[in-house]
């Protein structure tokens, strides 16, 4: 699973001047900012059933008497935690927790865990990457605020569209585009990678599929080597 944060470029329309966003975090001062770290509704996860439900893991918001929450309903429990623009999605801690990032209303970057089972925000902390400004806070408001498709639509879209587990979602491409990484897609092998994207304008999902994207590749050489025999 990916620890790296991905960073998003986006440039925002109608923004002064084109400005643009590398995705980062916010500086932490004034006293009067939330604290760097806290716990919510720590302990909701049923460990006695985590070992069963983890071996469904492409069942996103399915079985287990509804307990077993989609990326779209936990990026809905963390905007119930810290009201904002979530802009990334990833599942962590051993497929665990759904973490999502959040810019606040009150123009915080926060990262919150939601527990996968039973969806209980379990965490809220500051996310202090170096890079994020006040600068870049407004461009975020700035695209995600016109944004037609929300990183929630976009869990949704993907879940509907590709049968199988998100990995992550983050903006790509300007700010014009949700990326999906699957971890897992049903009916395949573990190491096939499969990626949607959803345009942020249209809600259209466009499947990249890097076993067709080898295949094409794999045409494209024999076809320059027997261009090469012609030249002999």
């Amino acid at each position: 699973m990916k620890r790296n944060v991905i960073i998003a470029t986006l440039a925002a329309a109608g923004v002064a001047g084109g400005a643009v966003l590398a995705g980062t975090a916010f500086a932490d001062d004034g006293d009067d900012r939330k604290p760097a770290s806290r716990t919510l509704n720590a302990g909701a996860d049923d460990a006695g059933s985590d070992d069963r439900d983890d071996r469904g893991g492409s069942k996103d918001g399915k079985g287990n008497g509804g307990s077993w929450i989609s990326a779209e309903q936990a990026v809905g429990q963390a905007l119930k935690a810290e009201p904002g623009h979530a802009y990334k999605l990833e599942l962590e801690d051993d497929d665990r927790v759904w973490e999502v990032d959040i810019l606040t209303e009150d123009g915080e970057w926060r990262r919150v865990d939601v527990a996968r089972k039973g969806g209980e925000v379990v965490s809220s902390r500051t996310d202090d990457d170096d890079d994020r400004n006040e600068r870049t806070a407004k461009q975020v408001r700035a695209v995600l605020a016109d944004a037609k498709t929300s990183l929630a639509d976009a869990a949704r879209i993907a879940n509907e569209r590709v049968p199988g587990t998100i990995d992550e979602i983050d903006l790509e491409k300007r700010g014009t585009v949700w990326k999906v990484d699957f971890e897992k897609v049903d009916g395949r092998d573990d190491d096939d990678d499969v990626e949607l994207r959803v345009n942020v304008e249209s809600g259209k999902a466009t499947v990249h599929d890097d076993d067709r994207d080898d295949d094409r590749d794999d045409r494209d050489d024999r076809d320059d080597d027997r261009d090469d025999r012609d030249d002999d």
